[in-house]
This record gives structure tokens, sequence and C-alpha cells, in this order.
């Protein structure tokens, strides 16, 4: 079990006394990002640039990965829409007391002509057994350019600055740069294509698709290529706030329920 979960958690050193620790799992949300009609409270956590034009919102997700209680997930996130731009707060945490990640950040994204900006700043402190507490700070930026009326482009970077651990300076936080496109078809129809590397860990490939219908449901899914993990989740406007539930299949090791609810606030314009 204590295998599984280390794994899972990402703490893993390397030859080169390098601690690689990706993000806590953020690949059935926020996917919206590339776009300015699908953004929600979770956008700003794939790209923190699309915090320039987003509306006011409140955002809380819950998730059980493989169904195992120990991998559980609880995601909370706010965003304020400011003159200019936007800013942002999430408090992420996964694992249990004595197995855990737990990620703050706050973020800021401002649109400069027709390009969109975005930076983050935020701590992950980490307990694993036998590798003990630490943590270390996590940068991120990022930029949102529209390729047409329809089309985004974006790309993040993290982790290019800081990333050390506090009590193991030779073990640091692993690099990722991540690109995509999305494509509002419609009104209706948004798709998204991301491709994410990450320092010692092989590209992975997600699509994202959402389909809103009747003014009021919304369906969307989409495929993480590195697990091999399709997923799918449907949910309802219920004047501001939009509850989904959600669920992702692993061939070998499951399903992964999740819950999510969001409220936005209305968008003022200027």
């Amino acid at each position: 079990m204590k295998r599984i979960l280390g794994v899972f958690l990402g703490c893993i050193a390397t030859a080169e006394a390098q601690v690689v620790v990706p993000d806590l799992p953020v690949l059935q949300t926020g996917q919206g990002a590339y776009s300015r009609q699908f953004t929600d409270a979770f956008s700003f956590f794939v790209n923190p640039a699309s915090l320039a034009d987003g509306p006011s919102a409140l955002g809380v997700m819950s998730t059980r990965k493989f169904g195992m209680r120990e991998l559980s997930a609880v995601q909370f996130s706010g965003v304020l829409a400011v003159e200019g731009g936007g800013m942002g707060m999430r408090l992420q945490y996964a694992g249990h007391p004595a197995f855990y990640q737990l990620n703050a950040a706050l973020a800021y994204g401002k649109t400069l002509g027709t390009v969109a900006l975005g930076v983050e700043l935020g701590y992950l402190a980490l307990q694993v057994p036998g590798y003990g507490n630490d943590g270390a700070v996590q940068t991120a930026a990022g930029c949102l350019i529209p390729l047409g009326p329809r089309v985004f482009a974006g790309l993040r970077v993290a982790n290019f600055l800081g990333g050390r651990f506090r009590y193991r300076a030779a073990e640091r936080l692993g690099r990722v740069v991540e690109g995509g496109l999305g494509y509002e078809v419609s009104d209706q129809v948004f798709l998204s294509f991301s491709l994410i590397k990450a320092e010692t860990s092989p590209m992975l490939f997600l699509f994202f698709l959402e389909y809103r219908w009747l003014e009021k449901g919304v369906f969307r899914t989409g495929i993480n290529t590195q697990m091999h993990s399709p997923w799918m989740g449907v949910g309802w406007q219920l004047g501001s706030w939009q509850p989904c539930v959600q669920a992702a299949y692993h061939p070998v090791l499951g399903f992964s329920p999740a819950i999510q609810l969001t409220y936005s606030f209305k968008k003022e314009k200027s």
C-alpha cells in the first residue's frame, strides 16, 4: 500500500537526487482555460493567464482517485475579477494525515493588448513516511494568444524559478512545460488539446470536449493518454451554481469519481 501511495503522490527520488513532484491532479477540470466563454473557477490551475478575462467565481472539487480513500483529494478555488485582469487563490490537499500533499497558491492575470499574461506563486508542503516533512516554493507563468475569433493558443511553464526543498537543497521540483490549443466551435461546443512535458516523465496528451445543451446542461469528456484514462462528467446550471459529477476510468486500477461545485458571479462589462 505504501508503495502505491508513494508513486501516486509523486515523491520519487531519482539518481540525480532530484525529486519530481507533479501538480496535484487537476486533469478533470479547468480545461476551458484555452477559451473566453468556457472558463470557470478552476481554469487558472491550467494556465494563470486565463484570469485576465474571466468572471469572479468560487469552486470546490473532491476526488477519490481509483476509489481509494488514501488517494482522496479536495481543491478549493476563488477568482476575483479586477480592473484590467483578475486574481486567483487555490488550496489543494491530497492524501491523509500521515501521507499528504498540501498546495496553496496565489495567481494574477492581465491583458496586454490582445495577449493575456499570468503568473502564479505557491508553496507545496508534503509528508511521506521515510521521507519526513518538507516543502518548496512553486512558480508558474503563462500566456494566452488569440489566433482567431474562436481559436486560442496558450503556453505555461512551471518551476523554472525556485523549486528547491527547504531541508534537502539538492532536491527540487521538476520543471513543467504545457502548451494548448482551444477552439470554440460554437457557443455550445468547445474543444481543446494540450501537451504536457514534465521532467523525467514522458509527454502527456490531453483531449477535452465540452457541450452545453438546453442552456442548462453541461457534458464534459476527455482522455489522459499517459494513464490511458478516459473520463466524462455531467453538470447542470442552477442559476449561478453549477454542480457536476465526473468519473475517470483506468483499465487496471478502476474508477476515480469526483464531485465539483462552482459559483459564478455576473461579469460586469466595462
